[in-house]
């Protein structure tokens, strides 16, 4: 049973049909040999990111929010990696408060506290994160070419 308001759509595997279901436990296989999640197992570690991204790609939703660096790797290396996430974009945390940021959509303060929650944590985070417009360029770019 899916949940939806206007907001928010929630998605459980029970939605998947047989096929579909077939279709993600390829997924499963192609991706976990990436991760330390273990299908067999069904271990807890990386099974969200695996099992998320996997039901994604077969119900080929064009975007994944992620804030972890697997699923940004399996989506950004999905070629070199043979995840067959190939056509999916992944948005980042930072990439969202910006937008938000620059759209002056929410208080500027509550997103420069959210901004600073998610990335300041750890100086790896820090290094990896983008000069602003470069950053707003990209994103618009990655957006407009799924509608070409």
């Amino acid at each position: 049973m899916r949940y939806s308001s206007p907001k928010l759509t929630i998605h459980y595997d029970s939605e998947l049909s047989n096929a579909e279901e077939a279709v993600r436990n390829t997924y499963i296989s192609k991706i976990a040999v990436h991760s330390l999640y273990n299908p067999t197992r069904n271990n807890a570690k990386d099974r969200g990111e695996v099992r998320s991204l996997s039901f994604i790609a077969v119900k080929r939703f064009m975007f994944f929010a992620a804030n972890d660096a697997l699923p940004v790797r399996l989506i950004k290396d999905a070629a070199k990696l043979g995840t067959g996430l190939d056509d999916m974009q992944v948005v980042q945390m930072y990439e969202l408060i910006y937008y938000l940021y620059k759209t002056d959509r929410y208080d500027k303060k509550a997103l420069r506290i959210l901004y600073k929650y998610q990335y300041y944590l750890t100086s790896g985070d820090k290094n990896q994160t983008l000069n602003g417009e470069a950053l707003l360029s990209r994103w618009i770019y990655s957006i407009m070419k799924c509608f070409e």
